[in-house]
C-alpha cells in the first residue's frame, strides 16, 4: 500500500510539474535512482524528467557549502577521516601515549570504529567542549 501510495503520489507530482526541478530525497543516491526507474519501468506515463536524487548529507552539503569555502574550512570524507584518526593513533603510539590501545593492535577495524564512533558524536550534535574525559576512561 505505501509503495503503491508513493508511486502514485509521486507520479502526480511528476505530470503537475513536468518541467520544474524535483528533488527526491533519499537514503542513498542508488536507492532514489533505483526508485525512479521502477516507476518508468511500471508505465503509467511516469517520467523522471528533472527529478534529482539527494541524500540529507549532500543536502546539507549544499547549504553550508558557501560558508565553508569562504571560511577556508574542507569538507573530509569518510577515507580522509579514517586517514587522519589513524595518522594520530600512529603518532601517539609512537610516543606512548596510548594506555589502552598499547595492549590492541591498531588495525584498520579499530580506526574505522573510532571514527565511526566520532561521527556519531558530530551527527548527534556534540562539541568537543561538551564531553568530559569520565565519559571515555574506565577507573580501573
Amino acid at each position: 500500500m505505501g509503495g503503491n501510495l508513493t508511486a502514485k503520489n509521486l507520479s502526480i507530482i511528476a505530470q503537475r510539474h513536468f518541467f520544474a526541478e524535483k528533488i527526491l530525497v533519499c537514503p542513498s543516491f542508488i536507492s532514489g535512482h533505483q526508485m525512479l526507474e521502477n516507476l518508468t519501468r511500471e508505465g503509467g506515463g511516469f517520467s523522471w524528467l528533472n527529478f534529482k536524487v539527494k541524500t540529507v548529507q549532500a543536502l546539507a552539503r549544499e547549504l553550508v557549502q558557501e560558508h565553508i569555502c569562504r571560511s577556508g574550512l574542507k569538507i573530509i570524507s569518510p577515507i580522509e577521516a579514517g586517514f587522519f584518526i589513524d595518522e594520530i593513533f600512529s603518532g601517539l603510539a609512537q610516543r606512548g601515549k596510548l594506555k589502552y590501545f598499547e595492549r590492541q593492535i591498531i588495525n584498520t577495524g579499530i580506526i574505522k570504529a573510532i571514527t565511526s564512533g566520532l561521527a556519531e558524536l558530530k551527527y548527534a550534535g556534540l562539541k568537543p567542549e561538551m564531553l568530559k574525559d569520565s565519559f571515555f576512561i574506565n577507573p580501573r
